[in-house]
């Protein structure tokens, strides 16, 4: 067995689904969701994390995504995405000297936030999760290098390596819309962590990457 688990329970707060109330741009913030599992805790192979939200219909002019430490300091400088509509979102952060790998063994939020308005700098609900990045052993590095695209899910839901799973079902099902199977393993995964009625939402392209606007990171 590799030496990942799913860190069943940690004691880290989160947010998985958005708080507040009813406001300008976002109609229902209880249907702004992280995909994660209800602990707001997974695991990567990833030097870079991937991570992915619902957000509902909206008028928002866009979101930011940060990546924080377990102490709460800023890793990744925050990004602005405009526009991004509604369905499920695939975010991701460029690898680069502004975005160092993290570290094995570490525990890190990542954090989505609705900004109704750029010019005012003005933000709605926000979302939450965790992600921990984990060293795999020689036997599942093995297993990896010779495993098909749809191998690796099968692999990856073995070790309970969330966010790989997670993110490699999205690549598949991008390319693959019409996959009887895989839509049944993208509905089993969604099922697993109590998410089942976000089956048929739409996958979104992942949106372009803007300079992040002035805005206090703090308002969260």
């Amino acid at each position: 067995m590799a030496q990942v688990d799913n860190l069943p329970d940690v004691g880290l707060p989160g947010r998985r689904v958005g708080g507040g109330t009813r406001g300008p741009c976002l109609s229902d913030p209880q249907e702004f969701i992280a995909i994660t599992p209800p602990n707001n805790v997974g695991t990567t192979l990833a030097e870079v994390p991937t991570f992915s939200v619902y957000l509902p219909a909206n008028k928002a002019d866009a979101v930011e995504i940060g990546l924080e430490t377990q102490n709460g300091t800023l890793l990744y400088p925050p990004i602005v995405l405009q526009k991004v509509g509604s369905g499920i979102i695939e975010f991701s952060f460029p690898k680069g000297a502004n975005y160092p790998p993290l570290e094995v063994g570490q525990n890190y939020k990542w954090y989505v936030q609705i900004i109704c308005d750029l010019s005012l700098g003005t933000k709605d609900s926000f979302v939450e999760g965790w992600v921990r990045r984990v060293e795999p052993s020689q036997d599942l590095q093995q297993r990896l290098q010779t495993a098909s695209d749809r191998e690796k899910v099968a692999i990856y839901t073995q070790e309970k390596l969330w966010y790989d799973r997670l993110n490699s079902l999205i690549d598949l099902r991008r390319t693959q819309p019409r996959d009887v199977r895989l839509n049944a393993e993208w509905g089993q995964l969604l099922q697993e962590v109590q998410l089942g009625h976000l089956t048929q939402a739409p996958l979104l392209t992942f949106p372009s990457v803007d300079s992040p606007p002035r805005v206090n990171s703090g308002d969260r």
